[in-house]
């Protein structure tokens, strides 16, 4: 129960991140927008940083853990050991049992490894087709609000609600994540709700940047930006419930985030930010598009 507090305040605190955007409310509305751009720069460089050297990385190791141990198969021929004694012969359930007595090795680990490869393929490539599945799920939903919806009644854009969706889960999983680390260690959930606070930094403020882009005001943005954060408690609160016993989930969601996190970041905001400004101000974009990859890639020390 201890725990659970601990996790519980964490996951609040990484939830109250994305109030940041309030600092911008007594900004002018030339000096806001200026702000909201390099803000969105901010947002391009953390998502494809957060899609390529998190989540995708993340993705990536879950599937080689999840690839079936290769073990070395014996000689098939019993023998004795020093005191005289018949060993009993040990068989694997793969094993050929219509080789002879004192036959050599069924197969290496090598040849084992290369049979593998062979009939199942790379254990990354399920991992790459669930990354573009959720590129293209996106971009499909997408299209389809463009073609059915546009713009709302008040204006709003549907990148919007692209940047709550995705950035819901991506919050979602950031919450099983934490609550797996408390699950293991209170120091454990410590090191990775740090991590994440770090993390979260630039992505609130990029989301909160994109929201106010795409048409909400100052205070909705602000309002879904945090209902979007707190998604966290929920899966902070299902990894507790289940003792962190979804490896299958997290499994399918990480790659799909990354997926989705790299079409908003290379569909929906590098295409706009071209056309804003003028080359010095392209310059700065660029440079903040750096600067948010830059601050993903430093967190990796952390984790």
């Amino acid at each position: 129960m201890e725990n659970w507090a601990i996790a519980l305040t964490c996951a609040l605190a990484v939830s109250l991140v994305s109030l940041l955007g309030v600092a911008t409310f007594s900004l002018s509305g030339q000096r806001q927008r200026k702000i909201i751009n390099l803000l969105l720069s901010l947002a391009a460089g953390a998502m494809l940083g957060n899609a390529l050297l998190h989540l995708l990385p993340h993705a990536l190791e879950a599937a080689g853990r999840e690839r079936p141990a290769i073990v070395e198969v014996a000689p098939a021929a019993s023998h004795q050991d020093n005191a005289g004694r018949q060993e009993p012969e040990i068989l694997e359930p793969e094993h050929d049992h219509d080789h002879e007595h004192g036959s050599a090795p069924v197969n290496t680990s090598q040849e084992h490894h290369h049979e593998h490869d062979h009939v199942s393929g790379h254990p990354g490539l399920s991992v790459i087709a669930l990354l573009l599945l959720g590129f293209l799920a996106l971009f499909g939903l997408d299209l389809t609000l463009l073609t059915f919806a546009g713009a709302d009644k008040e204006g709003v854009k549907p990148l919007g609600y692209l940047v709550l969706l995705s950035d819901g889960l991506e919050n979602f999983l950031d919450g099983l994540v934490m609550g797996a680390a408390f699950l293991v260690s209170v120091p454990a959930g410590l090191a990775v709700s740090l991590a994440i606070f770090l993390h979260e930094i630039p992505m609130e403020l990029g989301d909160y940047a994109v929201l106010r882009h795409a048409g909400f005001s100052s205070r909705k943005a602000l309002l879904l930006n945090f209902v979007s954060a707190i998604v966290n408690v929920l899966g902070l609160s299902l990894a507790f419930l289940l003792g962190g016993t979804l490896p299958g989930f997290t499994s399918i969601a990480t790659p799909l985030a990354a997926g989705a996190m790299l079409y908003l970041a290379a569909s929906g905001l590098v295409p706009q930010l071209r056309m804003q400004g003028g080359g010095w101000q392209k310059l700065s974009y660029f440079g903040m598009t750096l600067l948010g990859v830059a601050v993903m890639a430093g967190i990796l020390l952390l984790e």
